[in-house]
Protein backbone atom coordinates (compact mmCIF):
# COMPACT_ATOMS: atom_id res chain seq x y z
CA UNK A 1 0.00 0.00 0.00
CA UNK A 2 1.10 3.50 -0.66
CA UNK A 3 1.46 6.28 1.89
CA UNK A 4 -1.85 7.68 0.64
CA UNK A 5 -3.75 4.64 1.94
CA UNK A 6 -2.40 5.19 5.43
CA UNK A 7 -3.55 8.80 5.43
CA UNK A 8 -7.00 8.12 3.99
CA UNK A 9 -9.09 5.70 6.14
CA UNK A 10 -11.81 5.45 3.48
CA UNK A 11 -9.35 4.16 0.89
CA UNK A 12 -7.95 1.70 3.43
CA UNK A 13 -11.47 0.48 4.24
CA UNK A 14 -12.23 0.10 0.52
CA UNK A 15 -9.08 -1.95 0.01
CA UNK A 16 -9.98 -4.22 2.95
CA UNK A 17 -13.57 -4.64 1.74
CA UNK A 18 -12.35 -5.52 -1.75
CA UNK A 19 -9.89 -8.03 -0.31
CA UNK A 20 -12.59 -9.60 1.87
CA UNK A 21 -15.05 -9.85 -1.04
CA UNK A 22 -12.50 -11.50 -3.29
CA UNK A 23 -11.83 -14.04 -0.52
CA UNK A 24 -15.55 -14.85 -0.23
CA UNK A 25 -16.24 -15.08 -3.96
CA UNK A 26 -13.05 -17.04 -4.64
CA UNK A 27 -14.27 -20.12 -2.76
CA UNK A 28 -18.00 -19.96 -3.46
CA UNK A 29 -19.43 -19.87 -6.97
CA UNK A 30 -23.14 -20.00 -7.73
CA UNK A 31 -24.17 -22.51 -10.39
CA UNK A 32 -25.22 -21.06 -13.73
CA UNK A 33 -28.98 -20.57 -14.05
CA UNK A 34 -29.22 -22.21 -17.47
CA UNK A 35 -27.65 -25.45 -16.20
CA UNK A 36 -29.15 -25.62 -12.67
CA UNK A 37 -32.50 -23.80 -12.64
CA UNK A 38 -33.83 -25.94 -9.78
CA UNK A 39 -31.31 -24.31 -7.43
CA UNK A 40 -32.71 -20.85 -8.15
CA UNK A 41 -36.32 -22.05 -8.05
CA UNK A 42 -35.56 -23.61 -4.66
CA UNK A 43 -34.07 -20.37 -3.35
CA UNK A 44 -37.10 -18.44 -4.62
CA UNK A 45 -39.48 -21.00 -3.06
CA UNK A 46 -37.63 -20.84 0.26
CA UNK A 47 -37.98 -17.05 0.31
CA UNK A 48 -41.72 -17.35 -0.47
CA UNK A 49 -42.32 -20.02 2.16
CA UNK A 50 -40.33 -18.01 4.71
CA UNK A 51 -42.40 -14.90 3.95
CA UNK A 52 -45.62 -16.89 4.27
CA UNK A 53 -44.49 -18.32 7.59
CA UNK A 54 -43.65 -14.83 8.91
CA UNK A 55 -47.07 -13.56 7.73
CA UNK A 56 -48.84 -16.46 9.43
CA UNK A 57 -46.90 -15.94 12.66
CA UNK A 58 -47.69 -12.21 12.58
CA UNK A 59 -51.41 -12.86 12.10
CA UNK A 60 -51.48 -15.41 14.93
CA UNK A 61 -49.76 -13.00 17.33
CA UNK A 62 -52.03 -10.09 16.32
CA UNK A 63 -55.24 -12.08 16.69
CA UNK A 64 -54.14 -13.55 20.02
CA UNK A 65 -53.39 -10.04 21.29
CA UNK A 66 -56.73 -8.71 19.97
CA UNK A 67 -58.60 -11.60 21.62
CA UNK A 68 -56.84 -10.98 24.92
CA UNK A 69 -57.62 -7.26 24.75
CA UNK A 70 -61.29 -7.85 23.95
CA UNK A 71 -61.64 -10.31 26.83
CA UNK A 72 -60.04 -7.78 29.16
CA UNK A 73 -62.37 -4.98 27.96
CA UNK A 74 -65.43 -7.21 28.35
CA UNK A 75 -64.39 -8.27 31.86
CA UNK A 76 -63.86 -4.64 32.89
CA UNK A 77 -67.30 -3.69 31.55
CA UNK A 78 -68.94 -6.66 33.23
CA UNK A 79 -67.25 -5.84 36.56
CA UNK A 80 -68.40 -2.23 36.25
CA UNK A 81 -72.01 -3.24 35.54
CA UNK A 82 -72.11 -5.89 38.25
CA UNK A 83 -70.77 -3.47 40.87
CA UNK A 84 -73.13 -0.66 39.86
CA UNK A 85 -75.65 0.62 42.37
CA UNK A 86 -79.25 -0.59 42.38
CA UNK A 87 -80.38 2.93 41.53
CA UNK A 88 -78.42 2.71 38.27
CA UNK A 89 -80.19 -0.56 37.41
CA UNK A 90 -83.57 1.00 38.25
CA UNK A 91 -82.99 4.02 36.01
CA UNK A 92 -81.19 2.27 33.14
CA UNK A 93 -83.40 0.32 30.73
CA UNK A 94 -82.30 -3.21 29.79
CA UNK A 95 -82.01 -2.20 26.15
CA UNK A 96 -79.46 0.50 26.97
CA UNK A 97 -77.53 -2.01 29.06
CA UNK A 98 -77.44 -4.50 26.16
CA UNK A 99 -76.49 -1.71 23.75
CA UNK A 100 -73.55 -0.80 25.96
CA UNK A 101 -72.27 -4.39 25.85
CA UNK A 102 -72.80 -4.71 22.11
CA UNK A 103 -71.09 -1.35 21.47
CA UNK A 104 -67.95 -2.66 23.18
CA UNK A 105 -68.09 -5.80 21.03
CA UNK A 106 -68.66 -3.84 17.78
CA UNK A 107 -65.99 -1.25 18.45
CA UNK A 108 -63.03 -1.61 16.14
CA UNK A 109 -59.94 -0.04 17.72
CA UNK A 110 -57.07 0.88 15.40
CA UNK A 111 -54.93 -1.87 16.94
CA UNK A 112 -57.35 -4.57 15.80
CA UNK A 113 -55.57 -6.52 13.06
CA UNK A 114 -57.02 -6.73 9.59
CA UNK A 115 -56.65 -9.66 7.25
CA UNK A 116 -53.91 -9.24 4.73
CA UNK A 117 -55.11 -8.25 1.25
CA UNK A 118 -53.63 -11.54 0.05
CA UNK A 119 -55.97 -13.54 2.30
CA UNK A 120 -59.13 -11.44 1.96
CA UNK A 121 -61.71 -13.00 -0.37
CA UNK A 122 -64.57 -10.52 -0.14
CA UNK A 123 -64.95 -6.84 0.64
CA UNK A 124 -66.91 -6.17 3.82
Amino acid sequence: MSAFHHLNPAAHHHALAHANMSFVTQDFKLPPADKHPIFYVGVFAAIGIGGGFVLLLTLIVQYAAALRASKKMFKQLLDTVIHATMRWFDTTPQGRLLNRFSKVCDRNPPSTPKLSPFLRTSKQ
